[in-house]
């Protein structure tokens, strides 16, 4: 009785299986994939300021977002700002003024009080591709000087990529 059963079982199977047709599924596919090349860049507008004279602890400084930087990468820059003398110059930067020492300070962006540049500081964690952010400098100069030619220094604008 058994072995009638398998073999019923059986016919009943192989009917099935040759009376329809089976679908497979494709044994290929695709993935589109997109790949970007990073560009970083930033501009800085107006590209130069003169503090002019001043006599020791004076203060002098732009106002109303005075200078624009523009993220003109492809995708979104962190910005830092940072101030140093040039070669040849006698005067240093720090946090504070004294004799023949400086300070650098900025305001904008992410810098919402006055902020000594001596330093490197973020002054935008996240500005958009084409966006821009304004900024204001401030100046002191230092308590005492024996140097009385003009000093120079470089306020530098850098970009990273956010994260």
């Amino acid at each position: 009785m058994k072995s009638r059963w398998i073999a019923l079982c059986l016919a009943i199977l192989s009917t099935t299986l040759i009376g329809t047709a089976v679908t497979m599924a494709s044994d290929t596919d695709t993935v589109s994939c997109t790949a970007t090349f990073t560009q970083l860049g930033v501009t800085v507008s107006p590209s130069n300021y003169d503090f002019g004279f001043g006599q020791a602890n004076d203060w002098s400084n732009t106002s109303g977002g005075y200078f624009e930087v523009q993220n003109t990468g492809n995708r979104d820059e962190k910005i830092y700002i940072e101030a140093s003398p040039d070669a040849g110059t006698q005067w240093s930067l720090a946090a504070t003024n004294g004799d023949d020492t400086a300070v650098m300070k900025a305001l904008g962006g992410d810098l919402t009080s006055w902020t000594s540049i001596h330093t490197q500081q973020t002054l935008k964690s996240s500005l958009a591709s084409g966006g821009t952010v304004t900024f204001d400098l401030a100046f002191q100069f230092p308590s005492s000087t024996s140097t009385y030619d003009p000093q120079h220094f470089t306020v530098t604008i850098s970009a990273v990529a956010a994260s």
